[in-house]
This record gives C-alpha cells, sequence and structure tokens, in this order.
C-alpha cells in the first residue's frame, strides 16, 4: 500500500502536468500587470517623477526638492520617485529607473553633472512608450450635479402643520 501511494502520486502529478498546454504557435505575452505601490498619493512607475535629482536638472519640469526620501534615505526626491523603491516594486521586470543602478544610486554612465544623457532620456521614453510606465493617471474632472435635475434637497418641504392635517 505504502508503494501504491508514491505511485498514484507520481500519476497524479504527471496528470497535471500534461494538464498545462502551451500553444507553440501563440507569440501573443501577456503584459505582467503595473503593480499600484501608492506614496504619497502617487503611484510608483505611473506618475511622472518632476525631482531634478532624478530626472536631470535640464529635464523640462524639473524641480529642485529638499525632501528627505523615507525609503532610501536620500534627500531631493519624494518617494514615489525613489529609484531603490523603483527597482523593488519593478524587480520582477528587471527593470530600473534610468540613470540608476538597482541599489538605488546613480548610474555615472548616465549623467554629466546634474544633467541625463541624451541615451537615458531615451531610455525614459522607451519606458514611457513600450512599457507604459511614467505616464501619469488620466485626469477626472469632479462630478457636478446637473443643475437642471431635481435632487431630494430641492423637493418642496411642507410645513408639520399641513402635514397633521391641522
Amino acid at each position: 500500500q505504502q508503494q501504491q501511494q508514491p505511485q498514484q502520486q507520481q500519476q497524479e502529478q504527471q496528470g497535471q502536468e500534461e494538464a498545462v498546454v502551451v500553444n507553440s504557435d501563440d507569440e501573443y505575452e501577456v503584459p505582467e500587470p503595473i503593480p499600484q505601490v501608492v506614496r504619497g498619493g502617487k503611484i510608483v512607475g505611473v506618475d511622472t517623477p518632476e525631482a531634478a535629482r532624478i530626472v536631470g536638472k535640464s529635464t523640462p519640469g524639473a524641480k529642485d526638492k529638499t525632501h528627505v526620501c523615507s525609503e532610501c534615505a536620500q534627500y531631493g526626491h519624494d518617494e514615489f520617485e525613489c529609484p531603490l523603491l523603483f527597482a523593488k516594486v519593478y524587480a520582477r521586470r528587471k527593470f530600473t529607473m534610468p540613470g540608476f543602478l538597482a541599489n538605488g544610486n546613480r548610474d555615472p554612465s548616465c549623467w554629466i553633472g546634474e544633467a541625463i544623457t541624451p541615451a537615458t532620456a531615451r531610455q525614459w521614453l522607451k519606458l514611457q512608450k513600450e512599457h507604459g510606465l511614467f505616464v501619469g493617471r488620466p485626469s477626472r474632472p469632479p462630478i457636478k450635479p446637473d443643475p437642471v435635475a431635481p435632487t431630494e434637497h430641492r423637493l418642496p418641504v411642507q410645513p408639520q402643520a399641513v402635514r397633521a392635517g391641522a
């Protein structure tokens, strides 16, 4: 009976393996969803970094920041912009933030002083265009009530004396 059990388990495992069918003709690769890691109300890898120490001083829209990041203890960027946190969040996809190493330090070959190199700028664009990262979130206007449509607040209220039949 003990010999039958391992054989039975082996047959079950083989059956499970055989149940997985891979179509070799199928070239479509399902993209991995973008992780939703939020720091300070912004999503890592979705909301576009704007710290000059991250995107380079010469990048349009870059801002000098004095914040000390709680993720890496470095000053000059917010948590959602942290190269170390980005590398951790996107480790499965083997992405690092352009201009930075997986340990969160700057890659010296990607910087000229405080500006990113043209090749690094292309890396940012590639992550946006090919992988959907750093594209921001669509802004949605606040929903306003229709000024014409009646609401509960606009219904006439009868005085209590009338309702009581007085």
